[in-house]
């Protein structure tokens, strides 16, 4: 039994040195690939640290340019709401202005159709015209007039400032005498109109309305204190327009 026992002992030695030896010759052929993995898992542990460095800088500039980002579109909004506001407060100016020198033309008409003459007086024409229309004046009733500078295939026209808005109303309120003679009248040069001296808007805007008038067969249009009137047929709605806003409101209707 005792020499089985040393047989057996001597037996796993033997198998224990092999797979020493064994290991021994493992180790010695793979410390060094297991050397170069280490130092490759070392790399990419650096690798990483320093692209997480990156990151973490890079999302510390987008904040901030978000940041600087969000900045500039307040900015951007409050500059919008004031150059919103500057510019109704122009529109208000300039119609205030506009108004303005509408009022101050309150006493003034235009007569339009009359040819210039030699030597002319154009109170006298003046004066004649009002009596066509059915207004007997003086030239004590004119503060000045004068012709205009004729421009383009605008008809011959004078302008005549009178001392009272009665007059001046009065004259404006029988021109309808004259559209019916201007009715008997084949001759376009023979017509004689009477008009309010409107500003350079308002005459702009009253320009756009007569060709609307004339695009949508409306019957009548007029002008009373600067203002313009549209109306499509007797008995129907009067349409006042103040500015161009209101009259692309009546083209979508």
């Amino acid at each position: 039994m005792e020499k089985l026992r040393k047989s057996e002992t001597n037996t796993a030695n033997k198998k224990l040195d092999v797979l020493l030896s064994e290991f021994r010759i493992y180790k010695e052929t793979n410390e060094e690939k297991l050397s170069e993995i280490l130092k490759e898992l070392n790399g990419i542990k650096e690798s990483q640290t320093f692209f997480e460095h990156k990151y973490e800088e890079m999302k510390a500039k987008m904040d901030e340019n978000e940041k600087v980002v969000q900045e500039v579109l307040e900015e951007n909004k409050k500059l919008r709401e004031n150059v919103k506001k500057l510019t109704e407060t122009t529109k208000e100016t300039e119609q205030g202005l506009n108004d303005l020198e509408q009022y101050s033309r309150r006493e003034c008409l235009e007569f339009k159709g009359l040819p210039q003459e030699k030597d002319e007086s154009t109170d006298d024409l003046v004066i004649a015209v009002c009596k066509k229309s059915g207004v007997n004046i003086k030239k004590q009733d004119i503060s000045i007039s004068h012709r205009l500078q004729k421009v383009g295939n605008n008809r011959p026209t004078i302008i005549a400032k009178f001392l009272t808005r009665r007059v001046t109303n009065e004259i404006y309120d029988n021109r309808r005498k004259l559209h019916q003679e201007n009715r008997k009248t084949k001759s376009v040069e023979a017509k004689l109109y009477i008009n309010e001296s409107l500003t350079a808007t308002n005459r702009k805007l009253f320009v756009q309305c007569l060709e609307f008038k004339k695009e949508n067969n409306f019957k009548y249009i007029w002008t009373r204190n600067g203002k313009t009137f549209l109306r499509k047929d007797d008995g129907e709605k009067v349409h006042r327009i103040n500015n161009q806003k209101e009259l692309d409101s009546m083209k979508r209707m």
